[in-house]
């Protein structure tokens, strides 16, 4: 099965769409982790009305599992193929039911908060122009343009950290570079999106195997 048959199959089981969800500032991330968990299986560690704890996993190993526990206070997403480094915890009162029909920055902002990307910042001066940052009719335009991608490529190369960036900016002509390349990690984002698609499935499957009603998640 090919990555569009993936998402095929995930528009048939009723899950949103995965691999878009990290939209920010006009772009959308693209990386497509669904083949990870073509493999997968949920197994039921945990089920009660307070808690509930799956691990989703290839049978006889724990390579690119995932547990996922569901409380009163939260979810909480572990494992050996995780956001972040260990992990990754939710805003309180989020449920089972309610990670499988989540999606978009809407599901980001319930794990995440919205930071300085780096990438965002590399990427959009590399074209200020296609970025919206210098108006191609001013007359500066090239010369803005210019200093623009020059401060990019030394905030690149490593040259000053984010509050030099910010400085240098300003300095050229951006009037409120602070509210600029807010977002959430892509590499985070992608990775809780296809979670969020595997998990979407294989409980959704679960829950009509063994007779439950979604709403009791």
């Amino acid at each position: 099965m090919n990555n569009s048959q993936d998402r095929a199959a995930a528009e048939r089981s009723g899950c949103p769409p995965a691999d878009r969800i990290a939209e920010r500032n006009g772009r959308i991330m693209t990386t497509d982790h669904s083949s990870v968990f073509r493999d997968h299986t949920l197994t039921v560690l945990v089920e009660t009305e307070l808690v509930q704890c799956y691990r989703l996993g290839k049978p006889g190993t724990g390579i690119d599992s995932v547990q996922l526990t569901f409380t009163p206070a939260g979810i909480a997403i572990q494992g050996d193929w995780t956001p972040g480094h260990y992990g990754v915890v939710s805003a309180r009162n989020y449920t089972a039911r309610w990670l499988a029909r989540s999606s978009g920055p809407y599901l980001c902002s319930k794990f995440y908060v919205h930071r300085f990307v780096p990438a965002e910042a590399i990427a959009g001066l590399s074209d200020p122009v296609a970025a919206g940052l210098v108006d191609p009719d001013d007359d500066d335009a090239a010369a803005i343009a210019e200093a623009l991608q020059q401060a990019g490529r030394e905030f690149a190369d490593g040259d000053f950290g984010y509050e030099g960036l910010m400085e240098r900016v300003q300095a050229i002509g951006l009037s409120e570079p602070y509210e600029l390349w807010q977002g959430y990690d892509p590499a985070d984002a992608d990775r809780l999106a296809a979670i969020q698609q595997a998990f979407c499935r294989l409980w959704r499957a679960h829950m009509a195997k063994s007779g439950q009603k979604e709403n009791s998640g």
